[in-house]
């Protein structure tokens, strides 16, 4: 809250979304000077309350990620795998760094798919190019996995 209401009383909560865990800030589309001074801008602004609160910044592609400590990502997919029966098929697709750490927690137990028009180094086993080999890997998944009723 406290984190929202001063990036509202600066005029920047436009760029705001608020998550169960956290509250991102982006700046993706933005020229690089214009989102170099916001990501400036937003720093100041969370500094105390990061410390305050014992809170974490994230950086992802296009933005900043304030989020409480623990959760991410990767506890969701860890999460997910506990309530999961073991031989279920899992494919976990993502695009961002914030995507890594749920890539780490799939480690062994599904396959995990970097979907970016540009690889980076990831902990995903396969990158495609969106749309059209995304597309083509959803036809394909949904091709050779059960239903599920």
């Amino acid at each position: 809250e406290a984190a929202q209401q001063a990036a509202a009383a600066r005029g920047i909560d436009h760029a705001l979304e608020r998550k169960p865990a956290g509250l991102a800030l982006h700046w993706r589309g933005l020229d690089p000077s214009a989102a170099q001074a916001l990501r400036g801008e937003i720093g100041q602004l969370w500094a105390a309350i990061v410390l305050r609160h014992g809170l974490k910044v994230h950086q992802f592609d296009g933005g900043l990620e304030l989020r409480v400590p623990g959760q991410d990502k990767g506890s969701a997919v860890r999460t997910l795998l506990e309530e999961l029966e073991p031989n279920a098929a899992i494919a976990y697709l993502g695009d961002d760094l914030t995507d890594e750490d749920a890539f780490r927690a799939l480690d062994g137990r599904g396959l995990r798919v970097l979907v970016r028009p540009q690889p980076r180094p990831s902990a995903a086993d396969l990158w495609l190019r969106p749309p059209e080999e995304l597309l083509a890997f959803l036809e394909r998944w949904a091709r050779s996995t059960p239903a599920q009723s």
